[in-house]
């Protein structure tokens, strides 16, 4: 039409539009589908020369708020406004467009967005140990990184998909122990993927394919969102990791052996000050299971809470011997799956819990001549063994149902639970915790094994046994 705002011409980045198609000043500059368009061109000829209730009836094709680019010039956002003008029989005989460049407004808003989200990701990382922050993305990483490669495969095993849905699922454990919101949802929805492409392995085609696109997609999105929460560790809080008290002990304990040598008139000399820092470091930086199990308890206080259990009491009897590197990470997420198997299974039910502000979980470690023994039990409810033999049977299970003990070690099967389908949750009912128990210890050639200690009415009390064979002092 001839009669147009001259700041349109601005907006729009084009001069002369009088007379020139609704189509080919607007439409075709907007950053939608073309079948998109097609809807917004059919609404408008619709409503011409008809009644406001046709133009009710199309207008949710009327896009408001749309995307608009020409040419090489930077894209706008717009903010459409369609005003139906009728005659004086009620008949609609124009459309005033109103349009509004909100390019500026939307960058200020996903500003504020960023930086809300920003702050959100700082708190959730603030409330763990920093120290622990770096190696837990670095362990992420590493999962992440040997699932992408399963997944670019040309063709995969069953196997295959069962690992990257252990790494998942480790991944989300230590999230929602840190109290990770987002990066937890993230994983938990690749895992779901994977769930849904390990249902179709055993078919073919066009389906197969999609599953497998969407769960490379739903990984792509995952790292993405770790990537977020290092990005923002990077910048906000690098050089603040809270090492400062363990340097207070240290600088404490070294000037005591300088002052003590004093006093004595002793003449130390520079090997002896130098092996004595060397044990002092050595021990602080050094980790047992107590200090691992000890920085896990944060986290599992807060599922817990989440799933309103009662705060379990947590008794740790280990000895000092250290933990080598790669031993210290298997540890840490067989302790995680195992207390969180306790609060999930062990305490949630409430009919099994007379007195649930008793729960405890009990961690005790021994070194021995051959390795370590790592022991873990809690007082709940309980293995239910009739439920456990059902569950053997309808999965055709190669175990002995006439001996306990054979039956106990079914809940350390893959994809082995006895909670419905219909209670399956974030947190369990997949029947994936204990099987990465068996699959991380097993990989440093160590056993686990559920040992029965006592039964009343086919409900087995229990605690999970784990031997590591190693080299004394190098655990």
């Amino acid at each position: 039409h001839e009669e147009y705002s001259e700041f349109l011409t601005v907006i729009l980045g084009q001069h002369n539009i009088a007379g020139r198609s609704f189509r080919e000043v607007i439409l075709d500059q907007l950053l939608i589908g073309e079948d998109a368009k097609d809807r917004i061109e059919s609404a408008i000829t619709s409503c011409l020369d008809m009644g406001y209730l046709n133009f009710n009836l199309n207008k949710k094709n009327l896009i408001k708020e749309v995307g608009f680019g020409r040419d090489k010039s930077p894209p706008k956002t717009l903010e459409i406004t369609w005003q139906p003008v009728t005659n004086a029989t009620n008949m609609i005989e124009r459309i005033i467009v109103i349009i509004r460049d909100i390019s500026i407004i939307k960058t200020l808003e996903k500003n504020v967005e960023s930086r809300e989200r920003e702050n959100e990701l700082l708190i959730e990382i603030t409330s763990i140990a920093l120290e622990e922050f770096e190696p837990f993305i670095i362990d992420c990483k590493f999962k992440l990184g040997e699932n992408r490669r399963l997944l670019a495969r040309q063709k995969h095993e069953i196997q295959d998909l069962n690992l990257v849905y252990r790494n998942l699922h480790t991944i989300k454990g230590h999230a929602r122990g840190h109290t990770f919101k987002y990066l937890t949802e993230a994983t938990h929805a690749a895992e779901q993927d994977i769930s849904s492409l390990a249902n179709t392995f055993s078919r073919s085609g066009e389906n197969m394919l999609n599953m497998l696109e969407k769960a490379r997609q739903s990984h792509e999105k995952l790292q993405k969102e770790l990537n977020s929460y290092h990005a923002t560790y990077n910048k906000r809080l690098t050089g603040f990791v809270s090492t400062q008290r363990n340097y207070h002990k240290i600088s404490d304990e070294i000037l005591g052996f300088l002052n003590r040598a004093k006093n004595n008139q002793q003449q130390s000399n520079f090997a002896e000050l130098g092996r004595t820092v060397c044990q002092i470091f050595k021990r602080e930086s050094s980790h047992t299971v107590k200090k691992v199990a000890e920085s896990l308890l944060p986290g599992i206080f807060r599922i817990a809470e989440q799933l309103g259990v009662s705060t379990p009491k947590v008794v740790i009897n280990c000895d000092s011997h250290q933990l080598t590197p790669i031993n210290q990470s298997v540890i840490k997420t067989v302790l995680l799956q195992c207390m969180q198997n306790s609060i999930v299974h062990g305490f949630r039910s409430a009919q099994y819990r007379l007195q649930p502000e008793n729960n405890q979980i009990n961690i005790d470690s021994v070194a021995t001549n051959s390795g370590l023994k790592l022991t873990i039990q809690d007082n709940g409810k309980g293995l239910d063994l009739h439920e456990i033999k059902y569950k053997i049977r309808s999965k055709g299970l190669d175990i002995n149902i006439n001996k306990d003990h054979d039956v106990a070690q079914a809940i350390l099967y893959p994809e082995f639970s006895t909670q419905p389908l219909h209670e399956v949750t974030i947190f369990s009912g997949r029947g994936v915790g204990l099987d990465i128990v068996q699959t991380e210890i097993t990989k440093i050639g160590g056993k686990v094994s559920i040992i029965l200690d006592e039964k009343e009415n086919n409900i087995g009390a229990f605690h999970i046994l784990i031997n590591l064979s190693t080299m004394p002092n190098s655990i």
